[in-house]
């Protein structure tokens, strides 16, 4: 089930950890990057309603909503592993197994699965180093 987009407002807020009311406040620029986390998974998860009607929960102009979901997919094209784990971390706050289909980025969902993929795989790289140098040590 998709989340409504005010449970996607209050996830970014928690995690911003401010309120959700300052997370769509126009004068308090802290959380930019969590509200517009909080756009693009709005934009995957409800791509059937415009983007006017989407912006005005963020109290924003449409053209605002399509330049975050624009930067958003940018970061994820280019493989910026920060966006890529706050994306991940907002999914896993709303309860989402990835990032939701919508009609938005097309192949570069599987380049957001790539970088997800390659991420996990240095971290098993990680701890495989670790367990050698702890087997090295005990001997």
């Amino acid at each position: 089930m998709k989340p409504h987009v005010k449970a996607i407002i209050a996830a970014a807020a928690q995690l911003a950890a401010v309120s959700p009311e300052s997370l769509v406040e126009r004068r308090f620029r802290g959380p930019s990057a969590w509200r517009r986390r909080a756009m693009f998974i709005a934009r995957r998860c409800w791509s059937h309603i415009g983007y006017p009607q989407l912006a005005l929960h963020f109290r924003r102009d449409h053209t605002t909503l399509v330049y975050a979901v624009q930067q958003t997919e940018a970061a994820i094209a280019r493989g910026d592993n920060a966006e890529i784990s706050a994306i991940g971390e907002l999914c896993e706050a709303l309860g989402l197994e990835g990032v939701p289909e919508g009609r938005t980025m097309g192949h570069r969902n599987l380049l957001w699965e790539i970088a997800q993929t390659e991420r996990r795989l240095e971290q098993l790289r990680q701890e495989l180093r670790d367990l050698e140098a702890d087997h090295a040590q005990a001997a």
